[in-house]
């Protein structure tokens, strides 16, 4: 008995689950197209968090594509609610991506269920009959 209550001790101590360590998911980012043009966004993002950097990915592909800055004065400030730069990427129709969006903390800012100095996003592009682009979330 002792040595099935050790071994169940090992295990939970290992996995984090007495040191109160918990995953915490990254904030969900948004895709559309804004007069024709892609955006990304990162809602609940407060204007005092900068831009780090970000990570593109085309499903399938490999390697991806990565834009980090590599100190403070280098980080882009973004005013609320406006489109995320893209650093020239360009998101093709018929392609699913994964995209990373990392930002600085914002010290004021409560505690949230979402890690929200990461934001993440996975969405195909397609293209109606008329020629309008759209976004599916993966």
């Amino acid at each position: 008995m002792i040595k099935k209550t050790v071994v169940v001790y090992l295990a939970l101590s290992l996995s984090g689950c007495f040191l109160g360590d918990h995953f915490t998911p990254s904030a969900d980012a948004e895709a559309s197209f804004v007069g024709g043009d892609f955006c990304l966004t990162t809602p609940g993002r407060t204007e005092k968090q900068k831009l780090i950097g970000m990570s593109v990915e085309k499903v399938g592909e490999s390697p991806g594509s990565s834009t980090f800055f590599k100190s403070e004065d280098e980080y882009i400030t973004i005013k609320k609610d406006t489109c995320i730069p893209t650093f020239g990427y360009k998101f093709e129709v018929g392609s699913a991506y994964n995209v990373s969006i990392y930002l600085t903390k914002d010290p004021e800012r409560d505690e949230s269920n979402f890690y929200t100095n990461n934001y993440t996003t996975s969405f195909v592009i397609w293209e109606t009959t008329k020629k309008d682009k759209r976004i599916s979330y993966l």
